[in-house]
């Protein structure tokens, strides 16, 4: 009896966008059009997920993983340096991929 007429399982796959120079173009020009100035120095949690347009958890990972650089101004409460964020938008464009931690599953409904 043959396996070949059972179902394989199919595994996940991780689009990744292609590195042109059209989207790397659209993506300095999306850059470009960010206004920081409305960002204060000392960012706090919920300010930066409301300009980002994610969840405070998603911010929240970004600073454990190392991607945003912040400091601990109480016991509860936390503040992200604006350059790092700047810093980590500007090489998140020039990569081509703006992927946000807890978004994996998003890519799955496509």
């Amino acid at each position: 009896m043959s396996n070949s007429s059972q179902p394989q399982p199919t595994r996940a796959r991780v689009k990744k966008a292609p590195k042109t120079k059209a989207l790397i173009a659209e993506a300095d020009a999306i850059f470009a059009a960010l206004d920081f100035s409305e960002l204060p120095q000392l960012v706090s949690v919920r300010q930066l997920a409301q300009f980002l347009g994610v969840g405070r958890h998603v911010v929240y990972t970004l600073v454990a993983e190392g991607e945003l650089q912040a400091i601990k101004v109480s016991e509860h409460s936390i503040r992200i340096f604006r350059e790092s964020i700047r810093l980590w938008l500007k090489h998140k464009c020039e990569l081509g991929t703006p992927e946000l931690p807890g978004t994996e599953e998003l890519e799955s409904l496509d």
